[in-house]
């Protein structure tokens, strides 16, 4: 692509749209990284997320395991009748 003359010798203006072109490129690479990036910390926060998940339930379950246990447990003394 030529662009319009800026008024400044060939070289300079062959540096300038190197320069141009080049931080342009770097831009774009940002870009993407910053991308690769997000999608990374997305997998991460989903990943966490249904651990996070994963754990509750297996709280919830141990809680309502452990309440039917002393449930048993308290049933268990207040028979007070021992049967032979």
């Amino acid at each position: 692509m030529k662009l319009m003359g800026m008024g400044l010798e060939i070289d300079q203006e062959d540096y300038l749209t190197s320069l141009i072109e080049t931080s342009f490129s770097e831009t774009l690479e940002a870009v993407d990284i910053g991308q690769q990036l997000r999608e990374s910390f997305s997998f991460i926060l989903n990943n966490l997320e249904e651990t996070m998940n994963k754990h509750d339930y297996l709280l919830d379950a141990f809680v309502m395991s452990q309440t039917c246990k002393e449930q048993v447990e308290e049933d268990d003394i207040d028979d007070g009748i021992e049967l032979f």
